[in-house]
């Protein structure tokens, strides 16, 4: 019996360690977005924004590999990294997520185009192929676990087919505001998100209520007030980051100008939020900028902030009001933040209850040139691959690294 047991186990460990050699390697199977592509793919997705058309109308929804991919991006919540391609009645996924020691998980799925929506053909993590029971076992508690109700199944009755063709991605769909925005806020506002999110819309609502009316809120006001609840709230690092993230999700919903009213009905219940502009060194802009890149960059990392950042202002460019570097360099100190908030979450909440200046926040950006048109930027900068270009943001990254709030939170850390 010894020897059964024994060599029972060692199977079972030999198993064990040959799965994972399938699995695990040593370097990632996709590289980052495109930046100058990801550009092009918010334009056509602003393109074929759906919302003036009547209700009930069909409408088609045409992207490409680029586009799904920023759209994967921007709602991963991770550090995943996507690379699609469309062929023939096919769609190819590939996704890369590092762990620790230098190792990566690689996933690849094949979806299969049929009469209405796709399905799984195969998948393999690594070299490991999988069965595709499995897969779509996986997908439908994915799926439920980001709507128990009925939201994305009502969404998914609004698709008339899903096509793939070489490049190309077309969803055919009935357009309907309502059951659509259901199905976004199912995903969006799961209900623990939303019950987090409560106390600190209701404390940023009780700080807007004691400023003199009229006035604007300083994002260094309010930050204080909130991360000392997020330090009430807080028994373990885990805690401490999923508190922050809510106190950065309400002041991006100010900083917006959006409701948490338009989350879900349970919201329409709650303090409303101040009605003035929230604002960082004076401008409106820049403390959006700040705080989308820190929440970006607290569930998915500063590589994908930046990215996004980078990719917008290129948007800007071409379509909007002009690159702007002193947007960027708000959106770099941001994402800068939203990494302390992730890796140091406790260290930080009991540097911010003690009082922060916009200093701490953001540097001098008055001298960095903003909105250059597309023809200004390439004639002065080329691309965002250029010399010129990375010395520029290679002054804006140094002046960030001279903030003081990451010194503050080490120190804290240490304490």
């Amino acid at each position: 019996m010894l020897r059964l047991l024994t060599g029972f186990l060692l199977v079972c460990v030999l198993a064990i360690a040959a799965t994972a050699a399938l699995v695990l390697q040593a370097s990632p199977q996709v590289v980052a977005v495109d930046l100058n592509q990801a550009a092009a793919g918010l334009a056509a997705l602003r393109a074929q924004d759906p919302r003036r058309l009547p209700a009930g109308a069909p409408a088609s929804l045409v992207l490409g590999p680029r586009e799904v991919e920023l759209l994967l991006d921007r709602a991963g919540g991770s550090r995943l990294r996507w690379q699609v391609d469309f062929m023939p009645q096919q769609a190819r996924l590939r996704a890369s997520l590092p762990l620790p020691l230098a190792l990566w998980l690689n996933a690849e799925l094949v979806l299969r185009e049929t009469d209405t929506l796709p399905q799984l053909e195969r998948w393999r993590l690594g070299r490991l192929p999988l069965p595709v029971s499995l897969g779509n076992r996986l997908l439908r508690a994915a799926a439920q676990r980001l709507d128990p109700g009925e939201a994305l199944a009502d969404a998914s009755r609004l698709v008339r087919r899903v096509r793939f063709s070489p490049g190309r991605l077309q969803v055919d769909y009935l357009w309907q505001k309502e059951r659509l925005g259901g199905a976004a806020q199912a995903v969006l506002a799961p209900p623990a998100d939303l019950a987090r999110l409560e106390p600190y819309v209701a404390r940023l609502a009780a700080v807007g209520a004691a400023a003199p009316a009229g006035t604007d809120l300083p994002l260094e006001q309010a930050l204080p007030p909130l991360f000392a609840l997020a330090a009430q709230r807080s028994r373990a690092p885990a805690d401490a980051r999923r508190e922050n993230r809510a106190a950065l999700q309400a002041l991006a919903l100010m900083a917006q100008g959006r409701s948490p009213a338009g989350l879900a009905p349970a919201a329409q219940a709650w303090p409303a939020l101040p009605q003035r502009e929230l604002t960082l060194a004076g401008r409106h802009d820049l403390a959006q900028h700040f705080v989308l890149a820190a929440l970006i960059a607290l569930e998915g990392g500063e590589e994908l902030a930046d990215g996004l950042s980078l990719a917008k202002e290129l948007d800007d460019a071409r379509f909007g009001s002009g690159f702007s570097f002193t947007d960027l360099a708000a959106g770099r100190a941001g994402a800068r933040f939203g990494h302390l908030a992730a890796g140091s979450p406790l260290a930080l909440q009991q540097v911010l209850a003690q009082g922060v200046a916009a200093q701490d926040l953001l540097p001098e950006v008055r001298d960095l040139p903003e909105f250059l048109p597309w023809r200004e930027f390439q004639r002065r900068y080329g691309d965002p691959g250029s010399a010129a270009y990375r010395q520029q943001m290679a002054r804006i990254e140094a002046r960030i690294a001279s903030l003081p709030l990451a010194a503050r939170a080490a120190a804290q850390a240490q304490r």
